[in-house]
């Protein structure tokens, strides 16, 4: 018997907004973007996903500042014609970005040599940005 029919009372959980810290910029270093965030992605049809997540809540706080849809462009400029979403996970430390169309209608009907998006991650993970000491040390 489905519980909407037991005259339950709904019950909604809402957490309350979690800020983030902005971090301060001090000294700065040049990493690999993958030496401090992991990466995945993949299709979804004709769009890819783009998941990127931190090791402690430090290099998330510097993540959620740094990482935003301009500077993804710059740092993918192939992106930079697409229409993308960002989607933070501030519980799991992680934003998701969401690229509509890039692979046009979908893996089997599309050109690209990473008809998946597979290695978007990789790509990713291979620039070069810098990165404040304060979040080295704590890594």
């Amino acid at each position: 018997m489905p519980t909407s029919q037991l005259d339950y009372e709904e019950i909604y959980y809402q957490r309350e907004p979690i800020s983030i810290d902005d971090i301060e910029i001090s000294d700065q270093k040049e990493i690999y973007f993958g030496d401090l965030f992991g990466t995945r992605s993949g299709d979804k049809g004709g769009c890819a996903n783009l998941g990127v997540w931190a090791k402690n809540n430090l290099s998330y706080s510097f993540l959620y500042n740094f990482l935003t849809i301009e500077k993804l462009k710059e740092l993918l400029p192939d992106l930079s014609e697409y229409k993308i979403e960002r989607f933070e996970l501030p519980n799991i430390n992680s934003l998701n970005f969401y690229i509509h169309d890039i692979l046009e209608d979908g893996v089997s009907s599309n050109n690209r040599k990473d008809g998946q998006a597979k290695s978007l991650g990789e790509y990713l993970r291979v620039k070069k940005i810098l990165v404040p000491d304060s979040i080295l040390l704590e890594t």
